[in-house]
């Protein structure tokens, strides 16, 4: 089994008579969202497999956002979350808003 990294490294990986393998990433590799991995296998007799390519995807949940206390008439809701992330409030009147996490959680 050969695994090439988006920065070029390539790991030859061992697969076990039952056909498992496993890979550690190497040290200095670091998979981001979106990097895509290429894996092949070779046989015995020297065949070598198609290609599969994969996506890294971020497939972890983020925690709840945090909101700051909210008192009646303000005019701003606050809080923290996973930057990046979209967080959808929802007004008693079923009105709903999308607010974007800034990269500093806020």
């Amino acid at each position: 089994m050969e695994i090439t990294y988006p920065d070029g490294t390539i790991q030859e990986i061992p697969v076990h008579e039952n056909g498992d393998w496993t890979a550690t990433v190497p040290d200095g590799v670091t998979l981001e969202e979106g990097d895509q991995l290429i894996v092949h296998q070779t046989d015995e007799a020297g065949n070598t497999s198609d290609d599969t390519t994969l996506e890294v995807t971020d497939t972890t949940k983020p925690e709840p956002p945090v909101v700051d206390p909210v008192e009646p008439g303000d005019t701003e809701i606050t809080g923290k979350g996973e930057p990046g992330a979209t967080v959808t409030i929802t007004y008693p009147d079923g009105s709903t808003q999308e607010v974007t996490v800034g990269d500093d959680g806020v």
